[in-house]
């Protein structure tokens, strides 16, 4: 539920961090990047590219 926003860390790892409480010491960020199908893109600039140069569209 909080697995990007909050994590309890023993005592042991904050000294081993040299008693860093920064957040992203211990919490990775969530990826939210957009998943791009590069394949369909590609699909998509080829026909594009082919409509912009074809005299009969």
């Amino acid at each position: 539920m909080f697995a990007h926003l909050a994590k309890s860390v023993a005592f042991e790892t904050v000294v081993a961090n040299d008693y860093n409480l920064s957040v992203s010491s211990y919490v990775e960020a969530k990826d939210t990047r957009e998943i791009i199908d590069i394949a369909e893109l590609n699909a998509e600039l080829k026909n594009h590219g082919q409509q912009k140069f074809d005299p009969v569209a």
